[in-house]
């Protein structure tokens, strides 16, 4: 599973039993606990109210995809939402996540400060 079900539970608001039942089909959440829970995975709310178990796991298994830092190789963690260390996003022995490159917040802003001809426009 891309996320255990404890770290969902957790972030989700609600037990580790209600969250297996609702990926066994035992229970169906409500609307709010449902976009709450496809905020979390990178689902649809839809997919937690209709979808079979079979499809809510296979969703909800896919590895996380995963940004990492080209500066300081901190990698932002889809699903805490935040930008961690590399050594602490990678479980030791674990399958590494599907990673693509971008640049966090704060190297993002160390860059512009340095740049002197950066007067806030991105080019947009």
């Amino acid at each position: 599973m891309a996320i255990t079900q404890k770290r969902l539970a957790k972030a989700a608001g609600v037990t580790q039993g209600m969250i297996s039942k609702f990926l066994n089909g035992q229970r169906r959440p409500r609307w709010f606990r449902a976009k709450k829970l496809a905020a979390i995975t990178g689902t649809a709310p839809e997919l937690w109210m209709e979808g079979s178990p079979d499809e809510i796991q296979a969703a909800v298994c896919r590895p996380a995809h995963r940004v990492i830092c080209g500066w300081c190789r901190r990698i932002k963690d889809v699903e805490l939402k935040r930008w961690t260390d590399l050594r602490l996003a990678i479980p030791p022995g674990g399958d590494p996540p599907d990673i693509s490159h971008g640049v966090c917040p704060r190297c993002e802003d160390d860059q512009s400060s340095k740049d002197p001809g950066n007067n806030g426009d991105r080019g947009e």
